[in-house]
């Protein structure tokens, strides 16, 4: 997501929910979901951590027929994977999903860069 967009709600989220703030973050998450009436993408990375769609149907929801455009929404769906798996401990996903964000080389996105320091926090 480039910035000024949703990355901010997101990375809060995963933030909160790190910090062990599960329920209300997920709660806020749905509030905002709700108050922005998301359609199309990022709706499916929302939803993703809402629990509402599994990771497979957010990497079936991320393929757009544009090569750009693919590349960039699966940077973001990538890096959130990671994220979630940071969120649930399982480090080695994390690191497998934080590498696939690399490998789009949409290095001008957030989700890259963040990326690129959660490897460096994981040491990878």
């Amino acid at each position: 997501m480039r910035l000024g967009s949703h990355a901010g709600v997101l990375r809060e989220r995963s933030a909160r929910v790190r910090a062990r703030d599960g329920q209300d973050a997920t709660s806020d998450l749905a509030k905002t979901l709700g108050e922005l009436n998301l359609t199309g993408w990022p709706a499916p990375i929302y939803k993703f951590f809402l629990g509402k769609i599994a990771a497979e149907s957010l990497l079936q929801e991320a393929k757009h027929i544009d090569y750009r455009k693919n590349q960039e929404q699966y940077c973001e769906a990538y890096f959130y994977l990671g994220q979630q798996a940071l969120i649930q401990d399982d480090r080695n996903e994390a690191i497998r999903w934080f590498k696939a964000t690399l490998d789009t080389k949409v290095a001008e996105f957030v989700e890259y860069r963040a990326a690129l320091v959660e490897l460096w926090r994981l040491n990878q």
